[in-house]
């Protein structure tokens, strides 16, 4: 169960990327929100301690930290919206979403 709710809020963040980056929309607050996530899935794992085995926790702390890392300096990059008019990924050019 608690997999699949990440893997759902990793699916809904990554969508509205998607999403904003096709309609020309700013996505830093998308990518923000996934490091938000990501920062309190390593919180989480730091307070579980040892209730859950070391080997899950030191790749969970791995993941989580290593994501929010290149989360937070990918949303720098991605600030920037799309000028009216400029296609961003292709498949918006097949759907009419430019």
């Amino acid at each position: 169960m608690l997999a699949r709710a990440f893997g759902v809020r990793d699916l809904a963040l990554g969508l509205g990327v998607v999403i904003a980056l096709d309609r020309g929309a700013p996505v830093r607050g998308w990518i923000e929100g996934g490091v938000l996530s990501d920062a309190v899935d390593v919180s989480a794992s730091l307070l579980a301690g040892d209730s859950i085995p070391a080997n899950v926790r030191r790749g969970a702390l791995a993941l989580g930290a290593g994501s929010a890392l290149l989360g937070a300096a990918l949303s720098r990059q991605l600030d920037q919206p799309v000028p009216a008019g400029e296609v961003q990924a292709p498949e918006a050019a097949l759907t009419g979403h430019y």
